[in-house]
């Protein structure tokens, strides 16, 4: 709900449906952590004018889960689940086009590819419905690049986001990477992988937002 000054106000009250402090930490931590942070955001957050509309948003707060205790899946909302699996699946073997996902019956991607492409080729004559069935047939088309280069693109690309980052940052596979140095070397201190690629960042439909783990 927006108000006169243009900020936002939660429709509903945190403290109306829900008190912090009877959610016990025994029964869930990580449940009680994010609705603490619910809870802050709410009462304490500022209006952020963003891509996706207007938000609430608190500086450099975070959560953080030990993996040694099981996927971090919270409780006290409905969570997709199987979304979340498929998506990273599909990234861990490079994906970064949304057929085998559409195939898998996961559709998060679907807007933002079908935007990347339209966008591409200023194309606003196509229906999504079209287009996705492009995607399944494996439809091309033949373009010059902006150096004249003939390149040919693939109905469902997104460009070189997260999957392609993590398989393939200049012929680096990041996640090989990391497991043989979490096996031969456990103790390094650059253990990480990143998305952060600058220098294709405009070739991607999304830039990432989990950029480095």
């Amino acid at each position: 709900m927006k108000k006169e000054d243009n900020t936002v106000e939660p429709t509903i009250s945190y403290k109306d449906n829900y008190n912090i402090e009877e959610y016990l930490p025994s029964e869930s931590l990580n449940d009680y952590n994010y609705l603490r942070l619910i809870s802050d955001i709410i009462n304490y957050g500022q209006t952020k004018h963003t891509r996706a509309g207007d938000t609430l948003s608190l500086f450099n707060r975070q959560l953080e889960f030990d993996l040694r205790e099981g996927l971090p899946v919270l409780t006290t909302k409905k969570m997709y689940t199987k979304g979340c699996i498929n998506e990273l699946l599909w990234m861990i073997h490079g994906g970064h086009n949304i057929k085998w996902l559409i195939e898998h019956n996961t559709h998060i991607w679907d807007d933002d590819a079908y935007r990347y492409y339209k966008q591409k080729f200023k194309d606003e004559t196509m229906a999504k419905d079209e287009f996705l069935s492009k995607v399944l047939n494996e439809d091309t088309i033949t373009y010059c690049d902006n150096n004249g280069k003939p390149t040919t693109y693939t109905f469902g690309e997104l460009g070189p986001i997260y999957g392609k980052q993590w398989t393939n940052w200049n012929g680096v596979n990041q996640i090989d990477d990391l497991i043989y140095k979490l096996k031969n070397n456990p103790d390094d201190r650059r253990l990480m992988i990143s998305a952060w690629n600058v220098g294709e960042m405009e070739d991607m439909a999304l830039p990432p937002c989990h950029y480095v783990c």
